[in-house]
């Protein structure tokens, strides 16, 4: 048998010089994945412009608050402000059509939405003003805002009380809306306004809505399968999802809201209780990417850690060009 060997005195200060060359040829690899990283982010800024040429030419994420009534009024000094009236009860169903469009080798999310509204106003939730202040109710405008009018399809309806009344582009005021439709309608104390509207809307990614009913109804059917429920509320029950489409219904209450039924100015912002759904696609190749390059570091060091435990026990060798070969190829 052959004689056993001495043992190496220098072996375990070997290991550590040897570990920390590794860990240096680890570092230097994982600058490989920052390349890859730039490539990634380089496509997803394309394709974010691609997305911005669908939100322009045909319509953002809409959020959808009306309707309601902005009613203007003077203060002592004869400034113009505007009080908002909500209305009393809220329904509003929408039908949403979602289609994918291409831009070069990117695929977006496009839809069209029906919405019919009804419910109607109390005039009687207005309350009287200070000394020196005045509401000039004959200069009351019903206003319908959506985030960007250039995704209004068409308005088949909108009625008050019955009788269909001409709207017109712009908003008196957009602390609730930037962009919307409006009509002027005098109102009186002690009365009540019905309104019956249909109008189309387009946009892009997804869909939000404002709760402004004290008692607001929410349904939405559409034929995109994987929806992405996003805002203050959720669907009360839970949502139908198939290979056809979802369903959700949301029922908000009075007493779940941040605001009231009435009020000044800029007293309360509706904006924050906003709630709706996204209509993305779930998982892009460049999200996948992404996440393919966080784990470089685990799937890098865990290699080197093996390989390295093997060298140990087997007391044989591995030379650091072969490391940096099986590192080159999981880069």
């Amino acid at each position: 048998l052959p004689e056993p060997k001495a043992p190496n005195q220098n072996a375990s200060t070997n290991y550590i010089a040897k570990g920390v060359i590794l860990l240096v040829m680890g570092l230097i690899l994982l600058l490989s994945t920052f390349f890859v990283k730039n490539i990634i982010s380089d496509r997803e800024n394309t394709k974010a412009m691609s997305e911005g040429f669908f939100e322009k030419s045909w319509g953002p994420k809409q959020i959808i608050s009306g309707p309601y009534i902005s009613i203007p009024y003077k203060d002592s000094k004869g400034n113009v402000y505007y009080a908002y009236l909500m209305p009393k009860d809220l329904l509003m169903d929408n039908q949403v059509q979602t289609e994918k469009r291409k831009k070069g080798i990117f695929e977006n999310i496009v839809y069209k939405n029906k919405i019919k509204s009804k419910g109607y106003f109390d005039t009687n939730d207005i309350y009287e003003l200070n000394t020196g202040q005045r509401l000039l109710l004959d200069e009351a405008m019903i206003c319908y805002g959506i985030e960007q009018i250039s995704g209004l399809d068409g308005v088949q309806k909108f009625s008050i009380n019955g009788k269909n009344i001409e709207t017109k582009s712009g908003l008196p005021s957009e602390w609730i809306a930037p962009e919307g439709l409006s009509a002027n309608i005098p109102i009186e104390l002690n009365q009540k306004l019905e309104f019956d509207m249909e109008i189309s809307l387009k946009g892009t990614e997804g869909i939000n809505f404002l709760p402004l009913g004290k008692n607001t109804n929410i349904d939405i059917a559409s034929n995109w399968d994987s929806p992405s429920f996003q805002g203050k509320y959720i669907p009360n029950e839970k949502p139908i999802i198939d290979k056809n489409g979802f369903k959700a219904n949301w029922n908000i209450q009075h007493f779940n809201k941040t605001f009231p039924q009435f009020w000044l100015s800029e007293k309360y912002n509706p904006k924050i209780d906003a709630f709706g759904v996204d209509l993305k696609i779930p998982v892009n190749n460049y999200v996948k990417a992404e996440r393919t390059i966080k784990y470089a570091v685990l799937v890098i060091g865990l290699i080197f850690l093996i390989f390295f435990m093997i060298e140990i026990n087997n007391k044989q060798n591995i030379h650091p060009i072969q490391y940096l070969l099986v590192g080159f190829s999981l880069c």
